[in-house]
């Protein structure tokens, strides 16, 4: 083993435990350390990446999707007019009080692989581009919202 490849081992066991570190403390302000970790991670990655777009306070148990045939997709906000809505339900009420909808679409993918998998990236990248029409998106939890033009006016 040379000098590079020992450095670079080094810097990634200091990565995984800040990472580890940050889980932990992220897992018990949100009361989550019963989950596992993978699904903790879910939880983390997810807050991390939508607090840079919605600055209220939001549960991520209403943005981390189930696993199984989620085609890559861990989260998912839908933010209408500033407002984190996780139902038909929450957009029929932004619609009603507005005359516009501006949404704001954030998939998220956690992984804590040390790896690049190329096929995990064409996986996500079905899940997020709808096949077909725009009332045909490919994961379930998106479905009643697939035809948006039930919400224009």
């Amino acid at each position: 083993m040379n000098a590079e490849s020992v450095a670079g081992w080094r810097g990634r066991d200091i990565v995984d435990r800040v990472t580890d570190s940050l889980l932990a403390g992220f897992s018990v302000e949100n009361g989550i350390e019963e989950l596992d970790e993978a699904k903790r991670f879910e939880h983390l990655a997810a807050f991390s990446v939508i607090r840079r777009h919605f600055s209220r306070a939001f549960s991520t148990s209403d943005v981390v999707l189930g696993g199984g045939a989620d085609t890559g997709v861990d989260a998912l906000a839908i933010i209408l007019n500033n407002v984190l809505v996780t139902d038909v339900d929450g957009v029929r009420e932004v619609a009603s009080h507005n005359d516009y909808l501006e949404p704001v679409f954030i998939f998220v993918q956690a992984e804590r692989s040390a790896s690049f998998d190329g096929a995990k990236i064409g996986t996500f990248g079905f899940g997020v581009v709808p096949q077909g029409t725009a009332a045909s998106p490919q994961h379930r939890h998106l479905q009643p919202c697939g035809d948006h033009r039930r919400y224009s006016r």
